[in-house]
């Protein structure tokens, strides 16, 4: 899985994307920005578990106390986003693997 991921809103729920590279997630996050239909949260670092909000978000205005809080739960809920994502690839690929194998059997033919 890529190690940078965008957690983003649209229509009252959280989505996440993910990339390989900093650069990458910066600049779809400047896209969502643009775009009006995805808000941008902010960029979740898998590697170094660390979260940083966009200049959208009025997270600066929080109390740090209540910063931290909100901090680490939207690091959860990239992170929960994030297992879901990797379960469902696994999933998709067993699924390739099966009909793979499916069509490497032999056809029998019946008169």
């Amino acid at each position: 899985m890529n190690r940078f991921s965008i957690l983003y809103k649209t229509k009252g729920k959280y989505h996440q994307m993910s990339y390989a590279t900093r650069a990458e997630a910066d600049t779809v996050v400047q896209k969502c920005v643009r775009s009006k239909r995805k808000i941008p949260i902010g960029v979740y670092d898998a590697k170094t578990e660390l979260f940083s909000w966009t200049k959208q978000v009025e997270y600066n205005q929080l109390p740090p106390e209540q910063q931290g809080k909100k901090g680490n739960e939207m690091i959860l809920i990239v992170q929960h986003l994030r297992a879901q994502e990797e379960q469902k690839a696994r999933h998709w690929q067993e699924e390739e693997d099966i009909q793979f194998d499916v069509l490497l059997r032999p056809l029998l033919y019946f008169k």
